[in-house]
Protein backbone atom coordinates (compact mmCIF):
# COMPACT_ATOMS: atom_id res chain seq x y z
CA UNK A 1 0.00 0.00 0.00
CA UNK A 2 2.03 3.38 -0.93
CA UNK A 3 0.21 5.47 1.58
CA UNK A 4 -0.01 2.85 4.33
CA UNK A 5 1.57 4.69 7.65
CA UNK A 6 5.50 3.39 7.83
CA UNK A 7 4.89 2.83 12.10
CA UNK A 8 1.95 0.66 11.47
CA UNK A 9 3.40 -1.37 8.89
CA UNK A 10 6.32 -1.86 11.74
CA UNK A 11 4.06 -3.11 14.65
CA UNK A 12 2.29 -5.57 12.16
CA UNK A 13 3.48 -9.10 12.60
CA UNK A 14 6.01 -10.36 9.80
CA UNK A 15 4.67 -13.66 8.21
CA UNK A 16 7.14 -16.09 9.38
CA UNK A 17 9.19 -18.30 7.41
CA UNK A 18 9.82 -21.71 8.19
CA UNK A 19 11.75 -24.67 7.08
CA UNK A 20 10.20 -28.23 6.59
CA UNK A 21 12.00 -31.92 6.81
CA UNK A 22 10.31 -33.09 4.35
CA UNK A 23 6.59 -34.33 3.09
CA UNK A 24 5.41 -34.94 6.25
CA UNK A 25 6.28 -32.34 7.99
CA UNK A 26 4.97 -30.31 5.16
CA UNK A 27 1.67 -32.04 5.43
CA UNK A 28 1.40 -31.58 9.12
CA UNK A 29 1.98 -27.91 8.74
CA UNK A 30 -0.37 -27.23 6.33
CA UNK A 31 -2.85 -28.89 7.99
CA UNK A 32 -2.54 -27.47 11.55
CA UNK A 33 -1.77 -23.68 10.27
CA UNK A 34 -4.65 -21.06 11.23
CA UNK A 35 -2.29 -18.70 9.39
CA UNK A 36 0.22 -17.76 6.18
CA UNK A 37 4.01 -18.99 6.35
CA UNK A 38 6.64 -19.04 3.70
CA UNK A 39 8.44 -21.75 2.71
CA UNK A 40 11.77 -20.87 0.78
CA UNK A 41 13.33 -23.78 -1.54
CA UNK A 42 10.50 -25.83 -1.32
CA UNK A 43 10.25 -26.40 -5.20
CA UNK A 44 13.94 -25.21 -5.86
CA UNK A 45 14.56 -28.82 -7.76
CA UNK A 46 11.82 -28.58 -10.16
CA UNK A 47 12.85 -28.27 -13.82
CA UNK A 48 10.57 -25.28 -14.28
CA UNK A 49 12.41 -23.83 -11.75
CA UNK A 50 15.72 -24.09 -13.28
CA UNK A 51 14.34 -23.25 -16.58
CA UNK A 52 13.15 -19.46 -15.18
CA UNK A 53 16.58 -18.92 -13.82
CA UNK A 54 18.02 -18.81 -17.68
CA UNK A 55 15.25 -16.82 -18.58
CA UNK A 56 11.43 -16.20 -18.61
CA UNK A 57 11.58 -17.46 -22.39
CA UNK A 58 13.41 -20.76 -21.54
CA UNK A 59 10.69 -20.94 -18.84
CA UNK A 60 8.38 -21.00 -21.48
CA UNK A 61 9.86 -22.99 -24.12
CA UNK A 62 10.07 -25.60 -21.37
CA UNK A 63 6.18 -25.40 -20.84
CA UNK A 64 5.64 -25.56 -24.52
CA UNK A 65 7.62 -28.99 -24.53
CA UNK A 66 4.77 -30.02 -22.31
CA UNK A 67 1.76 -28.08 -23.60
CA UNK A 68 -1.23 -30.18 -25.41
CA UNK A 69 -2.71 -28.52 -28.39
CA UNK A 70 -5.76 -27.50 -27.18
CA UNK A 71 -7.01 -23.95 -26.93
CA UNK A 72 -5.87 -21.67 -23.93
CA UNK A 73 -7.88 -18.84 -22.30
CA UNK A 74 -5.69 -15.69 -22.10
CA UNK A 75 -6.65 -12.27 -20.77
CA UNK A 76 -5.27 -9.18 -21.86
CA UNK A 77 -5.73 -5.76 -20.26
CA UNK A 78 -5.29 -1.85 -22.01
CA UNK A 79 -2.14 -0.44 -21.83
CA UNK A 80 -1.46 2.42 -18.83
CA UNK A 81 -3.46 0.38 -16.53
CA UNK A 82 0.22 -0.54 -14.66
CA UNK A 83 -0.76 -4.03 -15.06
CA UNK A 84 -3.81 -3.89 -13.27
CA UNK A 85 -6.65 -6.21 -14.51
CA UNK A 86 -9.50 -4.56 -12.99
CA UNK A 87 -13.27 -2.97 -13.75
CA UNK A 88 -13.34 -0.11 -16.19
CA UNK A 89 -15.33 3.69 -15.71
CA UNK A 90 -18.56 1.75 -17.18
CA UNK A 91 -18.00 -1.67 -14.75
CA UNK A 92 -17.35 -3.77 -17.86
CA UNK A 93 -13.77 -5.08 -17.32
CA UNK A 94 -10.95 -3.30 -18.47
CA UNK A 95 -9.17 -6.64 -20.29
CA UNK A 96 -10.06 -8.90 -23.08
CA UNK A 97 -10.61 -12.56 -23.54
CA UNK A 98 -9.56 -14.80 -26.13
CA UNK A 99 -8.43 -18.12 -26.60
CA UNK A 100 -5.47 -19.49 -28.77
CA UNK A 101 -2.75 -21.72 -28.90
CA UNK A 102 -0.13 -21.45 -26.21
CA UNK A 103 2.89 -20.67 -28.89
CA UNK A 104 0.45 -17.93 -29.98
CA UNK A 105 0.37 -16.39 -26.99
CA UNK A 106 3.81 -17.11 -25.75
CA UNK A 107 5.08 -15.21 -28.99
CA UNK A 108 2.87 -12.00 -27.93
CA UNK A 109 4.41 -12.31 -24.32
CA UNK A 110 7.97 -12.82 -25.63
CA UNK A 111 7.50 -9.51 -27.60
CA UNK A 112 6.07 -7.67 -24.85
CA UNK A 113 9.29 -8.02 -22.77
CA UNK A 114 10.66 -6.25 -24.79
CA UNK A 115 7.91 -2.85 -24.57
CA UNK A 116 8.37 -0.59 -22.08
CA UNK A 117 4.36 0.08 -21.85
CA UNK A 118 3.18 -3.42 -22.57
CA UNK A 119 -0.54 -4.73 -22.14
CA UNK A 120 -0.75 -7.50 -19.82
CA UNK A 121 -1.32 -10.65 -21.27
CA UNK A 122 -2.41 -12.93 -18.38
CA UNK A 123 -3.46 -16.93 -18.11
CA UNK A 124 -4.62 -17.53 -14.70
CA UNK A 125 -5.55 -21.05 -13.09
CA UNK A 126 -5.00 -23.34 -16.24
CA UNK A 127 -5.18 -26.76 -15.09
CA UNK A 128 -1.86 -28.45 -14.89
CA UNK A 129 -3.37 -31.83 -15.78
CA UNK A 130 -5.66 -31.32 -18.28
CA UNK A 131 -3.66 -28.85 -20.61
CA UNK A 132 -0.25 -30.39 -20.19
CA UNK A 133 1.11 -33.59 -20.50
CA UNK A 134 4.16 -34.37 -17.91
CA UNK A 135 4.34 -31.11 -16.28
CA UNK A 136 2.42 -32.56 -12.81
CA UNK A 137 4.77 -35.43 -12.79
CA UNK A 138 8.10 -33.33 -13.45
CA UNK A 139 6.87 -30.13 -10.92
CA UNK A 140 4.62 -30.70 -8.22
CA UNK A 141 4.87 -31.09 -4.25
CA UNK A 142 3.97 -34.15 -2.31
CA UNK A 143 1.05 -33.51 -0.75
CA UNK A 144 -0.05 -37.01 0.76
CA UNK A 145 -2.95 -38.30 0.66
CA UNK A 146 -4.59 -34.97 -0.98
CA UNK A 147 -6.66 -34.98 -3.81
CA UNK A 148 -5.33 -31.49 -4.64
CA UNK A 149 -5.91 -29.48 -8.13
CA UNK A 150 -3.00 -28.54 -9.78
CA UNK A 151 -2.95 -24.92 -11.75
CA UNK A 152 -0.64 -22.82 -12.55
CA UNK A 153 -0.30 -18.96 -13.76
CA UNK A 154 1.32 -17.55 -16.45
CA UNK A 155 1.78 -13.91 -17.78
CA UNK A 156 3.00 -10.92 -18.08
CA UNK A 157 3.40 -8.32 -15.02
CA UNK A 158 0.06 -7.86 -13.82
CA UNK A 159 -2.43 -6.78 -10.81
CA UNK A 160 -4.92 -8.51 -9.77
CA UNK A 161 -7.41 -6.93 -6.83
CA UNK A 162 -7.24 -8.62 -3.21
CA UNK A 163 -10.23 -11.58 -2.99
CA UNK A 164 -10.59 -14.64 -1.42
CA UNK A 165 -10.57 -18.15 -2.62
CA UNK A 166 -12.37 -21.07 -1.65
CA UNK A 167 -9.89 -23.95 -1.53
CA UNK A 168 -6.95 -23.60 0.92
CA UNK A 169 -3.93 -22.50 -1.37
CA UNK A 170 -0.23 -23.34 -1.57
CA UNK A 171 1.14 -20.94 -3.93
CA UNK A 172 4.60 -21.97 -5.44
CA UNK A 173 6.65 -19.52 -7.55
CA UNK A 174 8.13 -20.88 -9.92
CA UNK A 175 9.52 -18.39 -12.45
CA UNK A 176 9.32 -14.14 -11.45
CA UNK A 177 7.53 -13.01 -8.31
CA UNK A 178 4.44 -13.00 -7.20
CA UNK A 179 3.75 -10.26 -4.23
CA UNK A 180 0.53 -11.34 -2.02
CA UNK A 181 -1.05 -8.68 0.38
CA UNK A 182 -2.99 -10.74 3.29
CA UNK A 183 -5.91 -9.52 5.34
CA UNK A 184 -7.54 -11.64 8.42
CA UNK A 185 -10.63 -12.73 8.51
CA UNK A 186 -12.55 -10.03 9.97
CA UNK A 187 -10.54 -7.29 8.12
CA UNK A 188 -13.62 -8.35 5.07
CA UNK A 189 -15.77 -5.31 6.10
CA UNK A 190 -12.78 -2.64 5.09
CA UNK A 191 -12.01 -3.76 2.18
CA UNK A 192 -14.82 -3.24 0.26
CA UNK A 193 -16.06 -6.13 -1.94
CA UNK A 194 -17.34 -5.33 -5.18
CA UNK A 195 -20.84 -7.22 -6.66
CA UNK A 196 -21.06 -10.51 -6.25
CA UNK A 197 -22.95 -10.59 -10.14
CA UNK A 198 -20.33 -9.04 -11.95
CA UNK A 199 -16.62 -10.13 -10.96
CA UNK A 200 -13.69 -10.59 -13.29
CA UNK A 201 -12.78 -14.27 -12.20
CA UNK A 202 -15.72 -15.70 -10.47
CA UNK A 203 -14.60 -14.48 -7.08
CA UNK A 204 -16.29 -10.86 -5.90
CA UNK A 205 -13.12 -8.72 -5.30
CA UNK A 206 -11.78 -5.58 -3.24
CA UNK A 207 -12.97 -1.89 -5.02
CA UNK A 208 -9.67 -0.36 -3.52
CA UNK A 209 -6.72 0.12 -5.00
CA UNK A 210 -3.69 -0.70 -2.84
CA UNK A 211 -0.94 1.20 -5.01
CA UNK A 212 -3.18 4.80 -4.96
CA UNK A 213 -5.79 3.78 -2.42
CA UNK A 214 -8.98 6.49 -2.38
CA UNK A 215 -9.55 7.30 1.01
CA UNK A 216 -12.45 9.87 0.76
CA UNK A 217 -14.28 6.54 -1.08
CA UNK A 218 -12.81 3.70 1.36
CA UNK A 219 -12.24 5.41 4.19
CA UNK A 220 -12.24 2.33 6.34
CA UNK A 221 -9.54 0.54 4.36
CA UNK A 222 -7.05 2.74 6.70
CA UNK A 223 -7.95 -0.11 9.10
CA UNK A 224 -7.69 -2.70 7.64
Amino acid sequence: MAEADPGLLRALPAVPEIAVADAADLDLRLRTADRPFVVRGLVADWPLVAAAKQSGKAARDYLLQHHKPVPFTVSVGTEGNDGRMFYDAAMGMNFLTFRGKLPEIFAHIDRAEAMAEAPPIYLASINVRDFFTGLHEANHVDLGDRSALASIWIGTRTRIAAHNDFPHNLACVAAGRRRFTLFPREQFRNLYLGPIDNTPAGRAISMVDFHDPDFAAHPRFREA
